[in-house]
């Protein structure tokens, strides 16, 4: 997380969360999530795209992501959402 936390500048905070159900014993999850919206869009249009400063952001990062699925299988599985509990 400090790579990603470099790559984007923004304060991006993040979870790690350990599966604990019958589902999910033995699984490991990362969230991160963004303060406003309005960050948000800074790096990724309505579709879901990257925008120009995401994808050099992503492109920073990609070889952690790469030496990261050296290790085992990884699945990612992207969702927007917005904390109404502040």
């Amino acid at each position: 997380m400090p790579e990603m936390q470099k790559a984007f500048p923004t304060k991006v905070p993040f979870k790690i969360l350990k599966g604990i159900g019958v589902n999910n014993q033995h699984e490991y999850a990362l969230i991160y999530y963004w303060e406003s919206l309005e960050v948000f869009r800074t790096y990724w249009n309505e579709d879901g795209t990257p925008t120009e400063k995401g994808a050099a952001a992503m492109a920073q990062i990609q070889p952690l992501i790469e030496k990261l699925n050296t290790l085992g299988e990884s699945t990612q599985v992207p969702g927007d959402w917005l904390i109404l509990d502040k």
